[in-house]
């Protein structure tokens, strides 16, 4: 239980730090899903949904790979299975982040439906 509380408190802790830029991205992909319900498209693409998954799964690794580095630390140091689910889930966070901005705007580049 102390590693949920942990978990949460740090996720407050950063939302906390970075705010504006949290604002922002909310606003960007608000904006995106926007434009592509005014646009005439369809809400459900497809193609788009497995190209977002497809980014989603780069961005997953690749945070995997930098998280560390960004908090002056080394994948070294991630040695317990606490240190690697947080380390997963917190890449997994900004890869969803990266899905919902990809998504909206590769189905805006789809064909119209």
């Amino acid at each position: 239980m102390h590693n949920l509380n942990l978990a949460f408190y740090m996720m407050v802790g950063w939302l906390e730090l970075h705010w504006v830029p949290a604002v922002i991205v909310l606003g960007l992909v608000v904006a995106l899903f926007a434009m592509l319900m005014l646009s005439g498209k369809r809400l459900w693409c497809g193609k788009a949904f497995r190209a977002g998954l497809g980014i989603a799964v780069a961005a997953w690794a690749a945070f995997i790979l930098i998280l560390p580095s960004m908090t002056r630390s080394s994948l070294g140091q991630v040695t317990y299975s606490t240190d690697w689910i947080m380390l997963a889930l917190m890449s997994a966070g900004f890869a969803a982040v990266a899905f919902v901005l990809a998504y909206p705007t590769l189905a805006l580049m789809g064909k119209k439906a």
